[in-house]
């Protein structure tokens, strides 16, 4: 199963909302912050300034009186701060809440900045016309097209979440999960596939994507029964056999989900490479060409032809050992 795709998710939140972050600009609220590290006790800088200023802005104060109290705050991060943080995270419900100030929760801080400006906008009548602006990478037209995008992510989002509660249920509780949580791993990567659109400055491509995050979604939060990752009603054995062949559904998914892992392996072996200086240009080409093989492979396996879905994951497999090479 491809459950590396939790953590590389919560990663993806903070890549998404640092991209949404020009549309937030002009929005506010209290602390702009920049963090490009993990704050915990004994890191000093003005980073730490900043939380410090979010956290009493927010109510969840350092300190009463003194330093690390509203309007004194400093740039050292010792056990007020690791309190105050700690509170913070329970508040956020953020997993493994700790009042070490890391990835997840610097993606709850830039999701609440997102928040914010939706609330500030919810509160202002569309009374003002907006001057036409150039297009650019990453941007709409507009205020009101950036501002619905950002609706539009942060209803995808939400719809993720849900079905990341219903897969974590069903593992807890010993029921069935499997399409669940393939459905949900078909929504993260069209929602990565929406952001690299985004980014790119592809946006027309992200309304469509965005759908297919929130119907892969609904199929990974559906509570009543073991759901197909097309349709609930599709199958209702993991041993369905292809007419046409011996294979049958589980063995492709096992193919294709043992793909998937190696794709991620692999990917951050290129990530590596590209820090160490090394020309990953073609590897990068590589690891596109196998998404998409493994892309099509999910569609054989929904259009039950199984045999061509496993072919397809092995052909994947094949072009990950190149990008691999081509890394080093």
């Amino acid at each position: 199963m491809q459950l590396s795709v939790s953590f590389r998710f919560g990663v993806l939140a903070s890549f998404v909302a640092i991209a949404l972050l020009p549309v937030i600009a002009t929005a506010q609220t209290p602390a702009e912050c920049n963090f490009g590290r993990t704050l915990d006790v004994g890191v000093d800088g003005e980073d730490v300034r900043c939380l410090q200023e979010f956290l009493n802005a927010r109510g969840v104060t350092i300190a009463s009186e003194g330093p690390g109290s509203p309007g004194n705050e400093t740039t050292r991060y010792g056990s007020l701060t690791e309190a105050a943080v700690l509170r913070w995270q329970q508040a956020q419900n953020i997993a493994g809440a700790n009042g070490v100030f890391g990835p997840q929760s610097q993606a709850a801080y830039l999701l609440d900045r997102v928040n914010a400006l939706e609330s500030q906008m919810a509160a202002v009548a569309p009374v003002t016309t907006v001057a036409p602006t150039p297009q650019v990478a990453g941007a709409a037209t507009s205020a009101n097209d950036e501002a619905a995008l950002v609706a539009q992510f942060l209803k995808a989002l939400t719809a993720i979440e849900a079905g990341d509660d219903e897969v974590e249920y069903r593992i807890l509780n010993d029921q069935t999960y499997d399409n669940h949580l393939r459905a949900l791993n078909k929504a993260k990567r069209s929602f990565f596939a929406a952001a690299t659109a985004y980014f790119s400055g592809s946006v027309s491509q992200v309304p469509a994507l965005l759908t297919t995050v929130l119907d892969n979604a609904g199929v990974a939060a559906d509570d009543t029964s073991e759901s197909s990752s097309k349709s609930s009603t599709k199958t209702t054995s993991s041993k369905t056999t292809n007419s046409t062949s011996g294979a049958d559904e589980s063995e492709a998914w096992d193919a294709v989900d043992g793909t998937w892992d190696k794709y991620d392996d692999v990917k951050s072996v290129v990530s590596d490479a590209e820090d160490d200086g090394v020309d990953t240009d073609e590897a990068y080409s590589l690891l596109k060409k196998a998404s998409k093989t493994l892309q099509a492979a999910e569609d054989a396996i929904d259009d039950e032809n199984y045999d061509e879905a496993i072919a397809l994951a092995d052909e994947a497999a094949g072009i990950l050992n190149d990008a691999k090479k081509a890394a080093k």
